[in-house]
């Protein structure tokens, strides 16, 4: 069997008022919605990557201790394996900009039952199996997002 790649990611759901946080990607970064976060670097925590990513793409602060785990995808990619964690939080400090206007356009929340339908299948699917309360998903190329 051959070994490839895993590539760690963390997701941020950023609640306020029943609302969440979404990026709006620039056209060059696929021109969809996404939420904050990004790869987690060797050797560093999956919290501590996302309070990083966090303050690099919004400039918001948040702690590790307001993060709860909501949502795990095991993504079986052609040449990489790919784990996201989702993480809820709505306390954080700062002013929310767009840092990174080279990946972002703009910032905007959206209601929890009215996400933007430009977003990824993957992301999609991680939405609604959070909302049921499903802890794990497992993706591969031959089946989509089945819950186990």
């Amino acid at each position: 069997m051959a070994v490839v790649p895993t590539v760690i990611i963390v997701r941020l759901l950023l609640e306020d008022e029943g609302k969440i946080l979404f990026l709006s990607q620039t056209q060059k970064n696929g021109g969809r919605f996404s939420l904050p976060g990004g790869k987690v670097d060797m050797g560093e925590d999956p919290k501590n990557a996302l309070v990083r990513e966090i303050k690099e793409e919004t400039g918001a602060k948040i702690s590790i201790h307001n993060l709860e785990l909501k949502h795990i995808v095991f993504n079986h990619k052609t040449t990489k394996r790919e784990i996201t964690f989702y993480y809820q939080c709505n306390i954080w400090t700062g002013k929310l900009l767009v840092m990174e206007p080279k990946k972002f356009r703009t910032l905007k929340w959206f209601e929890k039952d009215k996400i933007p339908t430009n977003i990824s299948k993957s992301l999609n699917e991680s939405i609604q199996n959070i909302k049921r309360g499903v802890m794990y998903s497992n993706i591969t190329k031959k089946q989509k997002a089945s819950e186990k």
